[in-house]
């Protein structure tokens, strides 16, 4: 189901976190596990298990084969299959060019997909 603006009722919520945001992506998303609940999650293998444990739905998990999670990760971006990326990563990490964040974060901005890194963003998910 689609709205007027073309956003999807139900959200495609990538979500990406480091090993070292592990504790903080488990809390968040236990505690907000009703809202996520209502969206379509997806995410690279570790994070889909933590997702699927506290949120107790199945997750939509990128593929390791060509490219890696990341680069289907992209691709699902341009294909327009994602509408929201949420990162659990320490924000005053400085990124490389060639980073696969930092090619994440480009393609999110070039394919006009809201970006978040903040607990709030999670009231964009409410709406």
């Amino acid at each position: 189901m689609e709205t007027e603006n073309n956003m999807t009722t139900v959200k495609r919520i990538a979500v990406i976190a480091s090993a070292e945001k592990r504790k903080e992506l488990i809390e968040w998303s236990y505690s907000n596990r009703d809202v996520l609940a209502n969206h379509q999650l997806i995410s690279t293998n570790t994070t889909a298990k933590v997702l699927e444990g506290t949120v107790q739905k199945p997750v939509c998990r990128l593929s390791r084969e060509k490219g890696g999670a990341y680069h289907h990760l992209i691709t699902m971006m341009q294909d327009k299959k994602v509408d929201m990326i949420f990162f659990f990563e320490n924000p005053l990490r400085t990124f490389r060019p060639d980073d696969k964040i930092r090619k994440l974060l480009d393609t999110a901005l070039e394919m006009n997909i809201i970006i978040a890194g903040e607990r709030s963003a999670l009231d964009f998910m409410r709406a």
